[in-house]
């Protein structure tokens, strides 16, 4: 085997290496993009190798199961536990949520403030019922407003 022939082959196995590297990058960009509706309920940091740190999201979709995605540093401490609305991902890398805000619900001592607030009153402090015509207390007359 002359320099000649040792050459040619290192050539034809280079070619080889950076046709699979080239259809593997071809490969990775034909991923396709999902959604799903589900709320994050865990974040976790594992150490990978190289003591780099793996940043990943435990989402439980509506069907009950759980999917974990990764992401950076920042996403991870930007987003919180509790979070849900669409979740887009790739692969098993995690793109945006996208949540919606929900109007507050009044809380149960709101509701009775605001209740009390409507109410019609008497001077001498008592609230009376609609269709009264004297406070039952004080007997004084009532005028509607």
């Amino acid at each position: 085997m002359d320099f000649f022939d040792v050459g040619l082959i290192v050539i034809v196995v280079i070619s080889i290496f950076i046709s699979m590297a080239v259809n593997a990058a071809k490969q990775k960009t034909r991923q396709i993009i999902s959604t799903m509706t589900a709320s994050l309920v865990r974040k976790s940091v594992v150490a990978a190798s190289g003591g780099v740190k793996k940043y990943v999201l435990h989402f439980l979709r509506d069907d009950g199961t759980e999917v974990e995605l990764t992401t950076d540093e920042t996403v991870y401490n930007d987003i919180s536990e509790g979070d849900e609305g669409t979740v887009t991902y790739k692969d098993t890398e995690f793109i945006e949520i996208s949540t919606q805000q929900k109007e507050p619900q009044p809380t149960r001592l709101e509701t009775a403030r605001q209740e009390l607030k409507e109410r019609e009153y008497c001077n001498c402090g008592l609230s009376f019922a609609e269709g009264e015509k004297r406070c039952s207390f004080c007997g004084t007359r009532i005028r509607r407003k």
